[in-house]
């Protein structure tokens, strides 16, 4: 989860804005995600799940961010799979706890 910080704006500022535009949903990510469970019949292991799913997709965003955002740093970050309600958390000392829920989890349907 990234938080910016943004200063007040003036009223040439919100003068200038552009008009909103509908929200951008992407969805790609669902299918990788679900090429990944399907391919290994429901039940991909921790190891598939962070080499072959989220160490290329978070890998990807955060070099971006780091091109984008030369300031950037970027603390250690959790990904845990539950049947609790998505979460995220985090501090300088810990790093950020990302909870996500999935029906892939026994029980969770």
């Amino acid at each position: 989860m990234l938080l910016v910080a943004l200063g007040p704006t003036t009223s040439a500022m919100a003068t200038t804005a552009a008009a909103p535009t509908d929200p951008e949903i992407q969805i790609e990510d669902v299918y990788r995600f679900y090429e990944l469970y399907d391919a290994t019949g429901g039940h991909p292991t921790a190891d598939q799940l962070q080499h072959d799913y989220l160490c290329q997709r978070v890998g990807l965003a955060l070099r971006k961010l780091g091109r984008l955002y030369p300031e950037a740093r970027f603390p250690p970050v959790t990904i845990a799979v539950g049947r609790g309600k998505p979460v995220g958390i985090g501090s300088a000392a810990t790093g950020l706890q990302i909870g996500i829920e999935s029906p892939a989890v026994p029980g969770s349907q």
